[in-house]
């Protein structure tokens, strides 16, 4: 049951996180104005990462190496 909850709570982090990030973006394209070249290349990085697909596979990473608590 606490995996259960652990992934509830990573999907919770993570889309509050993509909407702070995508918040930050809106921002910044807007500081650029809206219809310019370098706010459209970020409006694409944020469809990019909402729209992960098999044709955009994440990059894949290394296994955390494990280690024992030390005795105390």
């Amino acid at each position: 049951m606490a995996h259960i909850k652990a992934t509830s709570d990573l999907n919770t982090a993570s889309y509050g996180a993509y909407n702070d990030a995508s918040g930050v973006i809106d921002a910044m394209a807007g500081l650029l104005g809206k219809g310019t070249t370098e706010a459209k290349k970020l409006q694409d990085i944020r469809s990019k990462v909402r729209k992960h697909s098999a044709a955009n596979p994440p990059t894949p990473t290394p296994p955390v190496a494990l280690s024992a608590a030390p005795v105390k």
